[in-house]
């Protein structure tokens, strides 16, 4: 018998078909899609290991726990499984030349634990799809405010989910995605998407609107902001978007995405306290670019 879940992130459908039922957590049931659609990507689960010759195969990443190898019709993504299983591998499987067909190889043993998505095969997969797409995943915290969607990045611990949780208890925001936020540009835009992917915030909501500005934190007590231009507006959004490997039509994409991003959005630093001074100070600082927009329109 198979199975099917159909989902949709950040604009993008796809399907996975597996022989077994699969015991979706919260976060994946979040983006489950209802109906018949066509979906733009597949990716079919299998039990065992693919046909291949290693020796064939030309290494482009090798870095630990992770591989990324090619022959002359196909790239091969070897992780290991979990941290549980480190000597076995999963193998995602795409031919060359199509970006909508994958095949997830599952060593024998392990499906029961896959069957509840508790791994990094999901994870893994859904990487691949984003940046083959024009999406980038990000290293912050998506609100959705009464100023537009409001992204707060940064390194770990830099306060990203305090700030947010800040703008819902006194802003007017909803938090859609506590840590990891998809970007994508339509129709001349930057639009913010949630993902099943929240870190330990937990909160993963599917939704989606176009950014408002993006806030590069730091720690101050005088809630300092700074518009950045040009390189310093790119280079954080550089640090904190996240991929293990791309190869150099994907570094490509990143690069047009975030340089639009970086042109296209106000992007801020702010040196800012943990408390509501924090959030009355940005809100002044946003309504003021607002009116300043609209008298040079």
């Amino acid at each position: 018998m198979k199975y099917q879940y159909d989902f949709n992130v950040a604009g993008i459908s796809f399907r996975w078909t597996t022989e077994f039922a699969l015991e979706l957590e919260e976060r994946y049931r979040a983006f489950l899609q209802v109906g018949s659609q066509q979906p733009e990507v597949v990716y079919h689960v299998i039990i065992g290991e693919p046909v291949r010759d290693v020796k064939k195969e030309t290494v482009l990443y090798d870095g630990k726990g992770f591989r990324v190898t090619e022959d002359s019709g196909y790239r091969y993504r070897t992780f290991f499984y979990s941290r549980v299983h480190p000597k076995r591998v999963v193998t995602l499987v795409q031919k060359r030349g199509c970006e909508n067909r994958y095949r997830l190889y599952l060593p024998e043993g392990v499906w029961r634990d896959f069957q509840r998505t508790k791994t990094w095969s999901f994870y893994m997969a859904f990487e691949e799809m984003f940046y083959t797409r024009g999406r980038i995943m990000l290293h912050a915290a998506y609100v959705e405010t009464k100023e537009g969607a409001v992204l707060f990045t940064g390194p770990s611990g830099i306060g990203k989910s305090t700030q947010a949780e800040l703008w819902e208890q006194y802003g007017d925001g909803i938090i859609m995605n506590g840590d990891r936020t998809v970007l994508y540009e339509r129709d001349g835009k930057v639009y913010a998407a949630g993902s099943p992917y929240a870190g330990s915030s937990a909160v993963y909501r599917n939704y989606e609107s176009p950014v408002r500005a993006i806030i590069v934190l730091g720690k101050g007590e005088d809630n300092q902001t700074q518009r950045l231009k040009g390189s310093a507006a790119l280079l954080p959004l550089m640090r904190e978007s996240t991929f293990v490997y791309m190869d150099g039509n994907m570094k490509r994409r990143q690069a047009e995405l975030l340089c639009s991003a970086a042109e296209k959005l106000p992007v801020y630093r702010y040196l800012c306290r943990k408390d509501v001074s924090a959030v009355e100070r940005l809100k002044e600082v946003l309504r003021r670019e607002n009116i300043e927009d609209r008298k040079d329109e």
